[in-house]
């Protein structure tokens, strides 16, 4: 019987301690990057713009080869 006891008096306490720290909230970040023309084409200009929203930090962009594209 004490043990039964013991066992339902814990088993309050830990579903005391889940409820209060369960009050978490997340944040949704998301972010999309759109381009001024559907195809790149040599000797053209096409621009890229990202949308970012509840980020944070930041975006690093580079071009692999500077003599065909510039960042």
């Amino acid at each position: 019987m004490k043990k039964i006891i013991q066992f339902t008096l814990l088993l309050i306490i830990l579903i005391g301690i889940m409820s209060i720290s369960s009050n978490v909230k997340a944040a949704t970040a998301s972010y999309s990057i759109s381009s001024s023309s559907k195809t790149v084409q040599v000797g053209k200009n096409t621009s890229f713009s990202i949308t970012a929203k509840n980020c944070g930090g930041r975006f690093n962009i580079s071009s692999s080869n500077k003599d065909i594209a510039t960042v």
